[in-house]
């Protein structure tokens, strides 16, 4: 475009103009009319029209800025899905000669941080604005695709391999579009909208890319904001059965994935198109629209929950880029130009009959109320010499400094001054400021912003703005022409410059000499004690399965651990969720869908920061007790039933179930009151607990083993009698067998009773193994008593123990006979 301002020599000039001007205002003004108050004074620099992209475009918006006392540019550095700025996850733009780029096109200048170091030095504040919604604005067999392949229409709305749209069932389909039964307005079978194409934030994929886009535009750059344009749904196709408003439908938002996450909450309790109302005209009678089999299975246009549904995803949006934006830079402020569609809510009965709300589901009104707006900033581009059109500016106007009031934030009126003379464009900003002749009744909003520095219109001249533009047609008389209704042309900058800050240019008046000028002087932007101060802290989070899957649509309820309200809000599809404005403090969030409870244990909110809520991943831990406390049995086996008892803790979310499993964990069972551990043998006893967000403890195990069965025993000799008694000493082989399937054998002890009282001993032995034989040799006397009339006896005991210290005996007996005859043996 041609340069906004002349020269530097000009610009000298036309300030020591305004001087004089400054002078002569202020001898005849009270004090109190100074007009030193802070408040915004604001130009959208959008880059359609302005060129940003260089140096020296640089420096005209700068001194434009300076030259009408602005404070504050709201520069338009990402239009399409592309970046006027370097450190970018997106392409830069391919718009011919930003970043001053070498024959290669690579940049070689970063227009972004230019401006914003230019303006910081002028006291100028730079707001990042850009456009969410649409993402590309060009026919992609006609005019071709974007340069870049990984621009996002490239990448998620067209298939380069097919040269057609992805499919709508294609998950990389982030298009949204509006049913075939209502063409009008659209191509590429509902996808594009005029020249629009529009990304659908019921796409979680599609939301989280762009809320990270922005989060880093906001973390590189040293921004003072962050302003939203085409947050919302396009202008839709409107269905029109009656003719009330609750029977409107819009035609707009079904992408393939919102839709069937939509199906997945509401289900049947939304209404559908059905196969009977293939034929049904939607429309009046002379504009026919009728249901067709491909509208079939999708919800109403005018279904009250699909309208709600698409409401929340913008605002869930608005949401999540608000926290993360906050989190990564605390004091930058968040605003958006926002929809002001025909009448206001007077004129319209109500904020919920309003376009913004019902048509392009732009809910800004429950913004403000949550704050995830810092500053409302609504695009009431009305024509102040129409009745009809004034009429619609108050009541915008009203109601935006009535909301920013009530909810603690700032109202910066949106004044199309392309649709208006210089005269209509001063009484907008005044009734906006209440500023004479408007201040009686009247407060004032926290500033205005201008649409637009640079929309050159035909007949301006090279450094005009729309600024300047004068009611149309042009050359009709301007009602507010000062003193008398006439003609006017089309103004230049520099006289809208000169407008805004003395009231007229050189002798031409634009209003009232006797009105201080609206920017008499310059002054600083309003403080936001929410930002500046903060009393209150915010708090993000995601709430998603141990195997990602994000639960979308899920209840969640932000407790403060002490005392203070509690928050209750809802996942989007990616599982994000957020709390703005809460008091400082610990907290505790559960998250609840489908049976599925999650937990963050505490998170720690503080002042004018955005704390990350921590989803609960400690497992419980289980201790496990056992009566008796210790074994009886040696070599640590247990003789009897063993009890086993577990305990578990969880300092979060609870105990869900606490398991146990005796088959190595092949299979858990649940656990109640003690587990008697009964069978012989080794048991490996494994148990767990479970929280209740589904942490799941390792495993730990006991080993219990029982032994409740004597070993058995067999003896034998080689020898019963000995004879004869002649007093030799006699070997006797003793052969035994002893089994233990259990614990298995430890080993044999004898004992041998002569009833003459001799000692005789044989030997223990050590066992091993499940059974076993042995062989032991003895030496007894061969020797009697003549009075002992029965014979001498010995009686050889072997005792077996097992390894739990079980025992079982067996025995013999060896007798030297009185006499053989009373032997029985050899």
């Amino acid at each position: 475009m041609g340069a906004i301002v002349s020269s530097v020599a000009a610009r000298r000039l036309f300030g020591a103009l305004v001087m004089v001007v400054i002078v002569g205002a202020l001898a005849s003004a009270p004090p109190a009319a100074a007009q030193t108050a802070p408040e915004y004074r604001g130009y959208w620099v959008e880059t359609f029209n302005t060129a940003l992209g260089t140096p020296a475009d640089i420096d005209r918006v700068i001194a434009a800025a300076v030259d009408s006392k602005a404070n504050a540019l709201f520069a338009q550095v990402r239009r399409r899905g592309d970046s006027w700025y370097l450190d970018s996850l997106e392409p830069l733009t391919q718009v011919a000669g930003v970043g001053q780029p070498r024959p290669d096109g690579t940049w070689t200048f970063d227009p972004l941080r230019d401006l914003i170091q230019k303006a910081h030095v002028r006291g100028i504040e730079v707001h990042a604005f850009v456009i969410v919604g649409s993402i590309y604005n060009a026919h992609p067999t006609f005019t071709g695709l974007p340069k870049d392949p990984a621009h996002v229409f490239n990448q998620h709305f067209w298939d380069k391999t097919a040269g057609a749209l992805f499919a709508n069932a294609d998950p990389r389909q982030w298009s949204t579009r509006s049913l075939p039964h209502n063409a009008t307005g659209t191509t590429f079978d509902g996808h594009r909208y005029g020249a629009e194409w529009y990304v659908d934030l019921g796409h979680p994929d599609a939301e989280a890319y762009t809320v990270d886009v922005l989060t880093h535009l906001v973390d590189r750059y040293d921004l003072d904001g962050l302003h939203l344009d085409r947050i919302r749904y396009p202008e839709a196709p409107i269905d029109r059965p009656g003719s009330a408003l609750t029977t409107f439908g819009i035609n707009v938002g079904y992408n393939e994935t919102s839709v069937t996450r939509f199906k997945a909450r509401h289900g049947a309790a939304a209404g559908y198109y059905a196969t009977e109302d293939i034929g049904v005209n939607v429309s009046s009678p002379t504009d026919q629209r009728l249901i067709t089999a491909g509208d079939v299975g999708y919800p109403r246009t005018n279904d009250p929950l699909w309208n709600d549904w698409r409401r929340e995803q913008v605002s869930n949006f608005v949401r999540r880029l608000y926290l993360n934006v906050t989190a990564v830079k605390p004091r930058i402020k968040v605003s958006a130009a926002l929809i002001c569609f025909w009448t206001g809510p007077v004129g319209s009965n109500g904020w919920e009959r309003t376009e913004a709300y019902y048509r392009v589901f732009q809910d800004w009104r429950s913004w403000a109320q949550e704050g995830t707006l810092d500053i409302l900033a609504p695009m009431i581009y009305k024509r102040e010499h129409s009745t009809v059109e004034r009429a619609q500016f108050d009541d915008w106007l009203s109601f935006t400094k009535n909301l920013a009031a009530t909810t603690g934030r700032h109202a910066l009126p949106g004044l199309g001054a392309y649709l208006n003379g210089v005269e209509g464009t001063l009484r907008q900003a005044r009734r906006s400021q209440a500023r004479i002749p408007f201040e009686v009744g009247n407060t004032a909003a926290d500033g205005v912003i201008f649409y637009a520095l640079g929309n050159t219109t035909l007949g301006s001249s090279s450094n005009s703005t729309s600024a300047a533009v004068g009611p149309p047609p042009t050359g009709a008389v301007n009602p507010f022409a000062f003193p008398t209704a006439v003609a006017t042309p089309k103004r230049t900058n520099a006289q809208f410059f000169s407008g805004v800050t003395t009231g007229r240019a050189g002798t031409v008046l634009f209003e009232n000499p006797a009105n201080v000028p609206l920017f008499l002087l310059p002054v600083a932007t309003p403080d936001m004690p929410w930002k500046s101060n903060p009393t209150q802290g915010h708090v993000k989070g995601f709430a998603r399965l141990k195997n990602g899957v994000p639960l979308d649509g899920a209840a969640v309820t932000i407790t403060p651990l002490s005392s203070g309200d509690t928050r209750v809000t809802k996942t989007d599809g990616g599982g994000f969720y957020g709390a703005v404005g809460l008091a400082p403090g610990a907290y505790r969030a559960l998250i609840e869908q489908a049976g599925i409870r999650l937990h963050v244990c505490r998170v720690d909110v503080a002042a004018g920061l955005v704390a990350d809520a921590e989803l609960d991943s400690t497992a419980p831990v289980t201790s496990a007790t056992i009566d008796p406390t210790s074994p009886r049995g040696d070599n640590d086996w247990f003789v009897g039933d063993v009890r086993v008892s577990l305990a578990a803790t969880d300092y979060c979310s609870g105990i869900a179930r606490t398991e146990y499993s005796v088959d190595g964990g092949g299979t858990w069972q649940p656990y109640a009151d003690g587990v008697v551990l009964t069978s012989e043998g080794t048991t490996v006893l494994s148990y767990r607990s479970v929280d209740e967000t589904g942490n799941v403890e390792p495993a730990s195990a006991l080993t219990v083993r029982i032994d409740r069965t004597d070993p058995t025993i067999t003896l034998t000799s080689d020898r019963s009698v000995l004879w004869p008694p002649n007093g030799q000493m006699v070997p006797v082989t003793f052969t035994g067998s002893g089994a233990d399937s259990t614990s298995g054998l430890a080993g044999v002890t004898y004992q041998i009773v002569d009833e003459y009282g001799m000692v005789f001993s044989i030997a223990p032995r050590l066992l091993e193994g499940s059974s076993a034989t042995w062989s032991d040799v003895v030496s007894l006397e061969a020797r009697r008593d003549d009075t002992d009339l029965d014979g001498r006896r010995y009686t050889i005991v072997a005792t077996v123990r097992d390894q739990a210290g079980r025992t079982a005996s067996a025995s013999v007996g060896v007798v030297v006979p009185h006499d053989r005859r009373r032997s029985g043996g050899r």
